[in-house]
């Protein structure tokens, strides 16, 4: 019903009609999307609002011109989490490992316990867990991880400061806003590459390491590398993700928005007056 309407709508006037799209490109069955593009999505749609790089090439093999993609979709609350304090950290660095997220099998929850069992040798490191769902129990077996249950940003904000690094082990995950949540927070980031985000907010060695989802070796290998890093080190890691944090704002969306339907907005503001 929703896309009969767009389609009306686009038949009968110029006003832009635009899709978010998080949906990365994997092939597979969306090549059937593809094949069909031309009778749904182009008379659904007139611009394409994408997350990232991989939501870009989805939208080109939908067909959608390049002047017709907008980009980015998604942003934290940037003004929020750039107010996590660094300057504690530079006295003592906490050795706090923290995970955001659903407790569930694609988060890569279940592969991460293992791989935090596995580690012998964990110095004086924590592992911190905030999150909910069905893995909760899995969860509460494990006696040197500590569990949060969801909290506001606020308080993630309180915990991020509490923490030298987090950690995001999904076996999928279109975009993931959390990791620029928390590179904003000055974080070193670990996160697999299936996570969408990491193409705008990880750089592998630079200001964390990219980990291959389903893979308890590649994320016991990061966790075992930010263990051994020094905390000078892992304070230039962050300040490299505040850096990366930077290249979208909420402002850059909402621009990217408005250059698209300016038209609309200038027509509204004279007929508001």
């Amino acid at each position: 019903m929703y896309c009969y309407a767009t389609k009306k709508i686009k038949h009968i006037s110029n006003i832009p009609i635009i899709s978010g799209v998080d949906s990365q490109w994997r092939g597979g069955l969306q090549w059937g999307h593809i094949l069909l593009s031309k009778f749904r999505h182009q008379t659904w749609y007139t611009r394409i609002l994408v997350a990232g790089t991989w939501q870009y090439e989805y939208a080109r093999r939908l067909g959608f011109d390049k002047n017709h993609i907008i980009s980015p979709l998604y942003s934290a609350n940037v003004e929020l989490f750039e107010t996590v304090p660094v300057e504690q950290k530079q006295e003592q660095y906490p050795h706090q490992l923290l995970y955001i997220g659903r407790l569930s099998k694609e988060k890569g929850l279940l592969q991460l316990l293992e791989a935090w069992k596995n580690i012998k040798d964990k110095k004086d490191w924590l592992l911190t867990i905030i999150g909910n769902g069905n893995l909760k129990s899995e969860v509460l077996c494990q006696n040197d991880v500590k569990l949060i249950d969801f909290v506001s940003q606020e308080i993630l904000c309180e915990e991020m400061s509490k923490s030298g690094c987090f950690i995001l082990p999904s076996t999928f995950e279109p975009w993931a806003l959390v990791i620029h949540e928390a590179a904003t927070a000055g974080l070193p980031i670990l996160a697999t590459k299936v996570c969408g985000a990491t193409t705008q907010f990880l750089i592998n060695k630079y200001n964390g390491y990219l980990m291959e989802p389903n893979n308890v070796k590649s994320i016991e290998d990061a966790i075992s590398n930010i263990i051994a890093t020094s905390d000078i080190d892992l304070l230039k890691m962050g300040e490299r993700s505040k850096k990366l944090s930077r290249k979208i704002t909420p402002e850059y969306v909402a621009a990217a928005i408005l250059s698209t339907i300016k038209c609309i907005s200038v027509l509204f503001l004279i007929f508001w007056v």
